[in-house]
């Protein structure tokens, strides 16, 4: 979820670079905003406006982010973060450092995903932001998470629901409590699990209702608990919904997990054609993909089989296909919950 910065530049003609780059990034035309950003970064340098270049670095990070190239969008949040340091700007090396978080959590560099969001933590508490202090606690708490420390991820995590709940942090309240429904997950107690994301779910629906996106990965989230349970309308329902959010926020990637849970729910329920057709975009998407697969269950294990014999065997019997069923090596699923982290450019 990419939460487009403010503009830095006082006039809205759309011959400002930086207007025009906004207009296309609603528009979710990156191509066109890269080129945008980069005339405003091309203006910047020579003027020496660091303030100015970590602004333009930091969204053109945000545009390679939303074109899922995530090591591009790394190195680009690393030129934000040096600009904003030789500016002396708290403020702006706190969101070049979140942003660059949640792109290093994209690529399954926790390590460096915990350091710098604990070190945006420390940029925003030096300019008084304590609703960013308690976004990067909560994103700290799933890099912990994501290395195995459960408990000091379920530490930060309550933290952060006191601290948002004090402070009226709805948006983050719901990021916190939508985590601690993926730790029920991970400690098996899936009705408690329900119950978290639940009112994650509310929270998020009720007080931005058009952040599709976060509403694609919690509604994704309650579909695999449900699935866990055995509640297998109930997990269908709430993959549909979280498809719709995640058309309309534009979001492949969780659109891509979303349908690699649904194929586990039509596998667990026999219904073998159903999954290889929602599977194999996955497959596909994947194969041409820098995003990290090892924070998923590999699919086919988790469906219990050897090798790809879940496509091969059960499906194939079924009917003859007209083309052959691609191969993946790293087929993988959100079925162990999706965290999601309180990140990207300023609100």
């Amino acid at each position: 979820m990419l939460i487009v910065a403010a503009l830095l530049f006082g006039q809205d003609s759309p011959n400002d670079p930086a207007v025009l780059a906004k207009l296309l990034m609603d528009k979710r035309d990156y191509d066109g905003a890269l080129q945008a950003w980069h005339a405003v970064l091309d203006k910047a340098v020579p003027a020496g406006d660091r303030k100015e270049e970590a602004h333009a670095w930091l969204m053109i990070g945000t545009c390679l982010a939303g074109k899922q190239e995530l090591t591009k969008a790394v190195d680009a949040f690393d030129s934000s973060v040096k600009a904003a340091e030789m500016a002396g700007d708290n403020a702006a090396l706190g969101d070049a450092l979140a942003a660059r978080v949640r792109a290093e959590y994209g690529l399954g560099r926790f390590d460096d995903g915990e350091k710098h969001a604990r070190r945006a933590g420390e940029a925003y508490a030096a300019v008084g932001n304590l609703a960013m202090v308690t976004r990067m606690k909560i994103n700290v708490a799933v890099m912990l998470g994501e290395k195995g420390d459960m408990n000091g991820k379920a530490t930060l995590l309550r933290q952060a629901v006191r601290e948002s709940e004090a402070g009226g942090f709805d948006n983050y309240l719901a990021n916190a409590l939508n985590n601690l429904g993926v730790l029920s997950v991970e400690q098996g107690d899936y009705e408690r699990a329900i119950q978290y994301v639940g009112r994650a779910t509310e929270i998020a629906m009720r007080t931005s209702p058009d952040d599709h996106g976060r509403a694609a990965m919690f509604r994704t989230n309650l579909g695999s608990m449900h699935g866990y349970l055995g509640h297998t309308r109930q997990a269908l329902d709430e993959y549909g919904k979280a498809e719709v959010e995640a058309r309309a926020a534009g979001d492949q990637s969780v659109l891509m997990g979303i349908r690699a849970n649904r194929a586990w729910v039509y596998s667990e329920s026999g219904n073998y054609i159903r999954a290889l057709a929602e599977i194999q975009p996955v497959i596909d998407y994947f194969e041409h993909s820098d995003q990290r697969r090892d924070a998923y269950v590999t699919f086919t294990q988790q469906l219990g089989y050897r090798g790809h014999s879940w496509i091969a065997t059960p499906v194939l019997n079924q009917r003859p296909f007209r083309t052959p069923v691609k191969r993946c090596k790293n087929i993988s699923t959100f079925t162990n919950g999706r965290n999601e982290i309180s990140l990207g450019a300023p609100a």
